[in-house]
């Protein structure tokens, strides 16, 4: 539990830095979105839907300006997307190294 939480923490710093660049980069460098959109997929999708509603829109959902919903929807997104990345790392990944394959036991006990 610990560790998983750890690469978590890991993973969400990292998204953080990684976002953060590509996301203001794109805005002067039109052809940065698509890396933004990649390292974000699938949540990514979700945020650049909500980063094109207008005004009006935050407003009348959630009672908030665009820019608090887009800041909220920005960090919500890494959260998601971290939080996804360390799953997939934890199941694909880690799990691989803890589990022993075939009769390791049985080599590791016969050799003593």
């Amino acid at each position: 539990m610990k560790s998983g939480l750890v690469a978590y923490a890991k993973i969400a710093l990292a998204m953080l830095v990684i976002d953060w660049v590509l996301g203001a980069g794109r805005f002067a460098f039109a052809p940065l979105a698509v890396p933004f959109v990649i390292v974000n997929f699938p949540i990514g999708f979700l945020f650049l839907w909500l980063e094109r509603q207008s005004t009006q829109w935050w407003q009348g959902y959630f009672g908030l300006d665009d820019e608090i919903g887009q800041f909220i929807a920005f960090f919500g997104m890494i959260l998601l997307q971290a939080g996804l990345i360390a799953f997939l790392y934890q199941r694909f990944l880690h799990g691989r190294k803890e589990r022993p394959s075939g009769n390791s036991e049985a080599i590791l006990t016969n050799n003593r």
